[in-house]
């Protein structure tokens, strides 16, 4: 079985200085280029996620291994340690980032891979490693960022974990809450993900659902120094990518 290694991330989450590369003397070829756009997109696709996993920036580093069937959906991931040591930049291993991270990794949208990177067989590993160098600093931001995270796991428990997902997209809900901090007002927006534009349908029983759901919901999750409309009144945004695949972070074994 292929393991490709997303090198690029542990230099992209450790916020290591860039340098202006030297251009290449020979011109890659049609699949080094694939190969590199295919990370570069993973890469983005990834870092959320692993920030997510790790709101505090505490000292870690870990791996994410994801597989990946030839439908370009995701099967299985799972956070371990990073296998060469030398690799990890001295950071310990974080079990506790890594827990959460074995269930955050299914919200994952990755780029499709190219053909030609693929296995023969029906799954191929991508092994991404994440390494968080630095420590928080702002408590303020930390409890903001945090209290940011909780609100759309909450948006997402109360109006996607039970539903069946056939397509791949994102959804945006913007509305009011009221000084109980139940929604009086939302809207909701379905489009495609970036990652994934082809995969998109428009999904009008989803629409009506979320919009009918999301009017109903009590007790949102609070977020430090909310923001006010002009009426004075809270707002929310929240913006959730909703896969086939997500659903199965419910599973026993990813709780």
């Amino acid at each position: 079985m292929l393991k490709h290694h997303l090198t690029a991330l542990a230099v992209f989450l450790s916020l290591a200085a860039c340098s202006t590369p030297t251009p290449p003397a020979v011109p890659k070829n049609a699949d080094e280029l694939a190969r590199e756009q295919f990370v570069r997109l993973a890469v983005q696709a990834v870092y959320p996620v692993g920030r997510e996993a790790n709101p505090g920036w505490s000292q870690a580093s870990l791996a994410v291994h994801y597989s990946i069937d030839r439908e370009n959906q995701i099967v299985d991931c799972k956070a371990g340690p990073v296998s060469d040591p030398e690799s990890s930049g001295g950071l310990p291993f974080s079990p506790k980032v890594a827990e959460r991270m074995n269930h955050l990794c299914w919200q994952t949208v990755l780029p499709p891979m190219p053909t030609q990177l693929m296995d023969e067989g029906p799954t191929t590993q991508l092994i991404a490693p994440l390494l968080f160098p630095e420590l928080a600093e702002d408590a303020q931001g930390y409890s903001r960022e945090t209290a940011f995270y909780a609100r759309n796991a909450y948006f997402w428990e109360q109006l996607f974990a039970n539903r069946a997902l056939d397509s791949i997209g994102r959804a945006h809900l913007v509305g009011i809450l009221d000084e109980q901090n139940n929604v009086s007002a939302c809207e909701v927006i379905l489009e495609p993900h970036p990652m994934r534009r082809r995969e998109f349908k428009q999904d009008n029983d989803l629409l009506d659902h979320l919009s009918q759901a999301c009017a109903h919901l009590d007790d949102v999750p609070s977020i430090p120094r909310q923001p006010l409309n002009a009426e004075g009144q809270q707002v929310f945004a929240v913006t959730l990518d909703y896969s086939p695949w997500r659903h199965k972070a419910n599973s026993p074994t990813n709780r």
